[in-house]
């Protein structure tokens, strides 16, 4: 008898499986894919359950080169439809909507609509993923953190880490030369240069390959799989539902455990140190920073409660520095290292630059790695438009906002997609596009150029707080570099470069390896 009715049980249950499946194709088929189409919007024909991204959930390609593989076919329409998995995105191409989405209209799109979840998972509180009134009280408090002043006073760090980079190379040449795998080495160095501005002490990463802070920082790269991120991006509800984390747990654990230590050691110490983990803590402690800081945004007898952040949210700024810190810059030292070693004109020029930098009084001062570093400057920001580490733009519309150029009225909590990649390698605003030319991003050219066709760091309110920061790190990796060596392709140098299809921002799938010698 029981046979039975197990029997019975299990064949109700396979029909309501069959049910619930015959269901969810009709629902993905006939409303979830059409979403497009019945607002006659243009777009590609969705593949069931992958929408247009079948390549980049099957680890074929980066989820950066799916959407600006999406972008380049629809590039001349000033907006179109994707669907990411099954959620109907809106690709803005045009630049001018482009500003009216992150400049103009900003108050409308001022969100990033990606997961967050401060009690399944904490270190997401960040301000990257935070959204709203959250994201705004957060950015106000941190902006003096990379005020001029700030930057000036970590700048020597960051010098001594550069020095290390110098002595790494050198010790590896034998007989002349040496190939390194330069996005390890490159990592190497924002980790050590990250590691000590923000918390005050050196991981000696240069020197230990397999430090604490160079494998945790692999992890939070490579750890999680395209399909999960893209439902961290898109379908964050999914996420916060099935209390699924997008930061693994170890890798919480560690930093969670470094920061603790940190804060504890200078409490009992009273250790003070011009680092960023000491401007966290005078957010936690009084609710700002410093006392005679230009950019204090109110009286500080007007200060209170209300206005400090909780030790957890200090927590999740300083991992979000540590992660946006290492692996954006590290990229792009990585990729202006690749480009000069294919260019040995583009390098000569540079390190004429350099030296004629290290000629003068103040050397390599704050003041001139600023301001005398204009060829260099131009070479990393035509290294960032030709490989940003962050290859497209996120917002969500939270107020129902008109595009009048397109007669399109865009609906609240509609998903936005800007395809950074797709627009800085689109020739209509940079003519033969895959070719590295630094001349672009003369003060000429940029003035005939719309600025919202460079999009690296994004633009308006809510581009990266760290925009100076991570171009002085940069700029001092080269300096040092192309100061004392030579870099050049050598048999194992991938032409053309290829991404990793595991990683949500765009890195190199095999590395960089290239051949150094010393510069005469």
């Amino acid at each position: 008898m029981l046979d039975l009715i197990l029997s019975i049980f299990e064949y109700k249950l396979f029909w309501i499986h069959v049910i619930g499946l015959a269901v969810y194709y009709v629902y993905l088929k006939f409303v979830a894919f059409t979403y497009w189409q019945r607002k006659n919007v243009p777009h590609e024909k969705p593949v069931l359950i992958f929408g247009n991204i079948l390549r980049s959930c099957l680890g074929l390609v980066s989820i950066g080169e799916d959407v600006k593989r999406n972008y380049d076919k629809f590039r001349d329409h000033p907006v179109h439809g994707i669907y990411m998995l099954s959620n109907p995105v809106l690709m803005v191409n045009d630049p001018e909507l482009v500003r009216l989405v992150l400049v103009k209209e900003f108050s409308k799109f001022r969100d990033r609509g990606l997961y967050h979840n401060e009690k399944v998972d904490p270190l997401t509180a960040n301000l990257f993923f935070l959204p709203g009134e959250k994201w705004k009280r957060l950015r106000s408090k941190l902006s003096p953190t990379f005020s001029s002043s700030k930057l000036k006073s970590i700048y020597p760090l960051i010098k001594e880490i550069g020095d290390e980079l110098i002595k790494t190379v050198e010790k590896s040449i034998v007989n002349g030369n040496v190939v390194i795998e330069v996005k390890d080495l490159s990592s190497r160095y924002t980790t050590d240069t990250i590691v000590s501005m923000a918390f005050g002490f050196n991981c000696n990463t240069l020197k230990d390959p397999k430090s604490d802070f160079r494998k945790y920082g692999d992890m939070i790269v490579k750890k999680r799989p395209n399909i999960q991120l893209t439902f961290g991006m898109f379908s964050p509800e999914l996420l916060t539902f099935l209390r699924i984390r997008l930061i693994d747990k170890v890798v919480y654990e560690f930093f969670i455990r470094v920061f603790s230590e940190m804060v504890n050691l200078r409490k009992k110490g009273n250790v003070k140190r011009d680092d960023v983990l000491n401007l966290l803590m005078q957010l936690v402690e009084k609710g700002y920073i410093g006392v005679n800081d230009e950019e204090i945004r109110k009286p500080i007898s007007e200060y209170d409660e209300t206005d400090r952040i909780t030790l957890l949210e200090a927590y999740a700024q300083a991992f979000v520095f540590f992660f946006a810190g290492f692996e954006t810059s590290s990229g792009t030292i990585a990729y202006a290292l690749y480009e000069l070693a294919l260019h040995p004109e583009i390098q000569d020029r540079v390190r004429d630059e350099i030296r004629d930098l290290m000629d003068t009084s103040h050397g390599c001062s704050y003041e001139n790695c600023v301001n005398r570093t204009k060829y260099l400057e131009m070479v990393i920001n035509e290294t960032l438009r030709k490989h940003p580490t962050s290859p497209f733009l996120n917002r969500i519309c939270t107020e129902d906002c008109e595009f009048p150029s397109v007669n399109m009225n865009v609906q609240k909590g509609t998903k936005i997609m800007i395809s950074a990649s797709g627009i800085m390698r689109n020739s209509n605003f940079y003519p033969d596009p895959d070719k590295f030319d630094p001349e672009r991003f003369s003060q000429e050219n940029i003035d005939s150029r719309n600025p919202y066709t460079f999009l690296p760091f994004g633009q308006g309110p809510r581009s990266c707080i760290g925009i100076r920061l991570g171009m002085i790190q940069t700029k001092i990796a080269l300096i040092s570099l192309l100061s004392k060596f030579r870099c050049s392709p050598c048999l194992d140098t991938p032409v053309p470069l290829k991404y990793s299809p595991k990683s949500i921002v765009q890195v190199p799938d095999r590395g960089i390896p290239l051949r150094f010698e010393r510069a005469r």
